[in-house]
């Protein structure tokens, strides 16, 4: 599909950008690219790469569809979703968010209650590793992972409307595919760097 004018990338950028009201140097550092890839992006002078997509879409909480103009569909969490998913900030935030957890998980099936669990040990795995370096990337594929489950049935599912359920599926399935590959490649330059 091609971009729609006006809404490519470099204009989808700095809308999103001034939407938050903060500068290209906050956008750059908030992100971690660098403020000349950034003025570069917004002035339609180059084009994010791969990590620097998934940063911006982690950042803006859009589709990477979105980000490109190929779509006005944000595919985002509503803010007030957001806060009640969101981690929380400091201890008393996280005994209620423990409680809140417990409650979501004591309403669950026996077979959803596994894979919680599955889920809940690889999170203790991940926050025992010793290196803060790997605990933190280990942390990050986690994140990215849990993500890129949840766009993949609101993908899904708005794609129902459209197409079979089958294409719905296929479709779902390849871009989850690609973000996956992505956030992969991303870790993957991460632990090279550390060494």
């Amino acid at each position: 599909m091609e971009n729609q004018p006006g809404k490519g990338i470099a204009k989808r950028i700095k809308e999103l950008r001034k939407e938050k009201g903060i500068t290209q140097k906050q956008l750059a550092k908030q992100t971690g690219l660098g403020y000349g890839s950034i003025i570069g992006y917004e002035n339609n002078r180059r084009e994010p790469n791969s990590r620097a997509m998934a940063a911006l879409e982690e950042y803006f909480n859009v589709s990477g569809a979105f980000l490109r103009g190929e779509t006005d569909v944000r595919e985002y969490l509503p803010d007030d979703e957001r806060k009640q998913s969101s981690a929380p900030q400091n201890q008393d935030e996280l005994s209620d968010f423990l409680k809140k957890l417990q409650a979501a998980i004591k309403a669950i099936s026996e077979a959803e209650l596994e894979d919680a669990d599955g889920l809940l040990i690889e999170l203790f795995h991940a926050l025992n590793i010793q290196d803060i370096e790997e605990r933190a990337t280990a942390l990050l594929l986690l994140h990215r992972s849990a993500r890129i489950s949840n766009n993949f049935f609101f993908s899904y599912n708005r794609f129902t409307d459209e197409l079979s359920q089958e294409e719905s599926a296929d479709k779902a399935l390849k871009r989850a595919v690609e973000k996956y590959n992505e956030v992969l490649e991303h870790i993957k330059k991460q632990l090279l760097e550390k060494n």
